[in-house]
């Protein structure tokens, strides 16, 4: 496991002040992708990207302690990890009180499952990538779409804190995915969705397949039409938007 990078945040985990970790490595390569570098070997294994060894990560949570009240451990995907077990035994028994909130694509239920029996998260954040049938198309991997159920069902079980959004991409969703992908919800029992814009217009953005940042945003009216469409289905309590107004 490669730790290759740090920050502290307002936005990851609102309302909380979060320390965040990125851990390197993924099963998935969605185009789409704002982080090649925690995503592509190529690019985080070559020997001048710098690896923080779990002690300066631990140093470097304490130093924060008295004004952070939260750890997000993003990626990559973090659960294809095994260390990442004791990686969070080790943050919470340094500062039990800090709430840890794991940021995950959903392929590894079995990790997710030993988390939640060992009381070691507080809450998930979970990237649906599309309905079901374009799952693979759209990760680019070959993905057991039953493995991303498993996933639900463990979270929906858990009643930990937890969040379901989906980005949407120009020409990877349109209005007919989101309505699958709420249905698809309903049947497990989720009552809210965020649709995140898809964004080629920050600073210094890069995507996994480079001819993403050529699509331009996803279009906000778009954006305002499914969510629109989505609550007149009256499938969730609420839909929330995440993207530029």
């Amino acid at each position: 496991m490669k730790i290759i990078s740090t920050s502290t945040s307002l936005i990851e985990w609102q309302p909380h002040l979060s320390f965040v970790i990125f851990i390197a490595g993924c099963n998935f390569r969605c185009p789409f992708c704002y982080v090649p570098h925690l995503v592509l070997p190529e690019k985080y294994e070559n020997e001048k990207v710098k690896e923080i060894k779990q002690e300066e990560i631990l140093e470097r949570i304490q130093e924060r302690a008295k004004f952070i009240d939260a750890v997000c451990i993003t990626g990559g995907e973090p659960t294809i990890h095994p260390e990442l077990i004791n990686l969070i035994k080790n943050i919470k028994f340094q500062n039990p009180n800090l709430k840890i909130r794991l940021e995950t694509n959903g392929s590894n239920p079995n990790m997710l499952e030993q988390l939640i029996a060992k009381r070691l998260i507080d809450s998930i954040a979970l990237d649906i990538k599309n309905c079901r049938e374009k799952y693979q198309e759209t990760t680019n991997s070959d993905i057991d779409i039953k493995d991303i159920e498993k996933t639900i069902k463990l979270i929906v079980n858990s009643n930990l804190d937890c969040e379901f959004r989906t980005t949407l991409v120009p020409d990877m969703h349109k209005l007919e995915n989101a309505k699958k992908i709420a249905e698809w919800l309903k049947e497990k029992g989720i009552n809210k969705l965020i649709l995140q814009q898809f964004r080629s217009d920050l600073p210094n953005e890069q995507t996994l397949n480079k001819e993403f940042t050529k699509k331009g945003n996803f279009p906000a009216e778009e954006l305002k039409e499914i969510k629109a469409e989505l609550e007149k289905l009256g499938i969730f309590e609420k839909v929330e938007i995440r993207g530029k107004d």
